[in-house]
This record gives structure tokens, sequence and C-alpha cells, in this order.
């Protein structure tokens, strides 16, 4: 008679065995790997002065300071590879962008494997769509943040204003000189750089139709808060009053349906400035006049002085401020619901004396 030996059924292996292979795995990896960034750091932290020679004859230096690296918001979180992935063995091989800038836009793209968030943003960009349209000096995280030694974004605040400087030298004058500008560098800060209005990643192009008249939400996040106004005592209502104006009352519609006019109606950048804004605070009077009624000739051509006197300005009207427009409006808040409530009095009491109703004797 055959017999046969049953088949034994494998163990599976328990969940210590599972831990104990893994931990006996990843640290001779990890292990190997800070040997290997090591190795990358001993080497490139001795080549100071020297350059590696690319296609197009442009030299790019390849000396790497260690301290800054360590030091760096990456610090020993990341190692060489993990930016530099295709570099291989030594020798090196020859890397396949022809220009210094291919370069530093290939170095970028490690960017997006850690910031996928940011990455995404930035493709939404009007830097991004620049580049696209064959502008290369567009900027790439590495032009904004730098390479190895990677600083925190917004330390100090300034740095931010100093990244956009590169490129948008004209704007930051202005905004130096500006009440803004000159709050930010006194150390204020709830004071706005650059990208507090125009963002950090997702950058859109402000001379669109559409984002001048939206743009009166990127004041209102500071000109609306009542604490943050309250600091610098500024009147947080001034937000406010300018959508209760046709202007802003135009501009909050087409916002809120991502329309835009077909002539564009002023918004506070139109009259403040958007780098240049200056305070009205220290101004007298006969001064804010002026320099309203020169504002309101931008646009409406041949306006008189008193064309600009006849706005309320930003300050809501008050029995002190504009008393008769207060008083007005007072009699439109009280009238018009008494005028309502009137009304529907009215209506139930014909409704009362309707036909079939039984009136008493002698009432018709």
């Amino acid at each position: 008679m055959n017999t046969t030996t049953p088949l034994r059924r494998p163990l599976a292996p328990t969940l210590p065995t599972v831990l104990l292979a893994t931990v006996a795995w990843a640290a001779p990896a990890a292990a190997q790997a800070e040997r290997a960034d090591a190795d990358c750091l001993a080497c490139h932290a001795d080549l100071h002065g020297q350059t590696f020679t690319l296609p197009s004859g442009e030299r790019l230096p390849a000396w790497v300071d260690g301290a800054g690296f360590h030091g760096s918001v990456h610090g020993d979180d990341i190692g060489c590879t993990d930016c530099h992935p295709t570099v291989g063995d030594y020798p090196h091989r020859p890397p396949t962008a022809q220009t210094a800038r291919d370069y530093q836009v290939q170095a970028a793209e490690a960017c997006t494997t850690c910031h996928f968030k940011h990455a995404t943003a930035l493709q939404d960009s009007i830097h991004y769509e620049r580049r696209l349209n064959g502008l290369p000096e567009a900027p790439t995280c590495i032009d904004c943040h730098g390479s190895h030694a990677v600083a925190p974004a917004a330390t100090p605040r300034r740095a931010t204003v100093d990244r956009c400087a590169t490129c948008h030298e004209d704007q930051v004058k202005d905004w130096q000189a500006s009440a803004h500008g000159q709050a930010v560098l006194a150390g204020d800060p709830d004071a706005p750089v650059c990208a507090d209005c125009h963002g950090a990643h997702g950058v859109t192009d402000p001379n669109t139709p559409t984002a001048h008249a939206a743009s009166f939400g990127v004041c209102a996040k500071c000109h609306a808060d009542q604490t943050v106004m309250g600091r610098h005592g500024l009147d947080h209502r001034v937000v406010g009053s300018y959508l209760k104006d046709f202007h802003g009352a135009s501009n909050r519609i087409y916002a809120a349906l991502g329309d835009a006019p077909a002539e564009p109606v002023a918004s506070c950048s139109d009259c403040h400035g958007a780098h240049t804004v200056q305070s009205f605070k220290d101004l007298s009077e006969a001064e804010r006049a002026d320099r309203a009624a020169a504002m309101c000739q931008d646009c409406h051509e041949g306006a008189s002085a008193g064309f600009a006197t006849a706005w309320g300005s930003h300050t809501p009207p008050s029995e002190r401020h504009r008393p008769l427009v207060w008083l007005i409006d007072l009699f439109y808040k009280l009238m018009i619901p008494l005028m309502v409530l009137g009304l529907i009095a009215h209506i139930l009491m014909d409704l009362w004396r309707t036909p079939g109703h039984k009136h008493p004797e002698g009432h018709s």
C-alpha cells in the first residue's frame, strides 16, 4: 500500500519576526546611505573654487558647504542622493543638461518628490506659465530657496523681499519707500511683504481683469481685521465702507461671480497704489482732498475738487461725520420697516373685510 506523506504547511512569519527582519535590513541600509552622504560631502567640501563644465561651456561650482547643508532646514533629514538620484558612482556620469539654466531647472524637479503640495501650487502660478511660454529665467524652487543651505522661508521676513528683488527690483524699491515697506524695515510683524499679498507659490497675474476686480480681498485680510488695525490706530471699517460704495459693491459682485467688468472699476490699489502705498494719517484735510481729487481724475476726466468731496470717504457717517447723511440713513432704517409693517397690516385688514365675512349690523 502506497502512503503519501502529508505536506507540511510552511509557518507564517510572526510580527516580531517581520519587525526584526525589517530592522536588520533597514539598519545596514541607513548606515550605508549615511556613509555615502559622508563620502559625498568629504569630497565636495574639498573642491572649493573648482567647477565642472557643461556642454554650453558654462561652469558651475563643484564645491558644497557641508556646514551650510547640515545647518539648513533639510539638515540631516535628507541625503545627497535624495536630490541627486542620477549621479551614480564615482566618477559621476556627465549631466544631461546643456546649459546652466537647464541644470537648475532639472535640479528643482527633485523638490517635487517631498514638496508636492507646493509644487502643484507653483504649476498654477504665473512664474510657471512664463517658463512654459519660453522664459527660462522664470524662477524655480532653487532660485527662491537656494540649493544646499536652504533657510526657513520667512526667517527673517525681509528675506522674502530680497528674493523677489532679484527679478522685481523696481517694485521692491517702491515697496521699500511705502508705508508697508517702512513698517517691515522697522520690525513691524503685521506689515505685509511680497508673499503676503501675492502668495508664495501660486502667484497669479495681478494684471488680469478678474484679479483686479477681486484684489480688494488682498487688502481686506489686514485692513478688515479689527485686532490688527487696532494695534496701529487704524479704522478697520474702511473695507466695509468701500464695499458699500459703488466701486466696492460692483467689484464684490464680479469677484463672487469670478468675472470682470468690461472696464475696470476702482479698487484699493487704483487709489492707494499697489507698491507705493502711503499713509493718509499725517495729511491735513486740504491735502487729503487734493489727493482724493487727483485720484478721481485718473478715471473721471475733468472731475473737480467738489466731485471728490462729495464722496463720504472711508469713514461711515455718524452724528459727527456727515451728520445729514447719517440722519437720512437713520430715517430710512426706521421708516422702511414701519412702511412694510403698515403694508402687511393693510393687506390683512383688507382680507378680513373680503366678501363672505359677516359684518356687524349696520356696517357694510
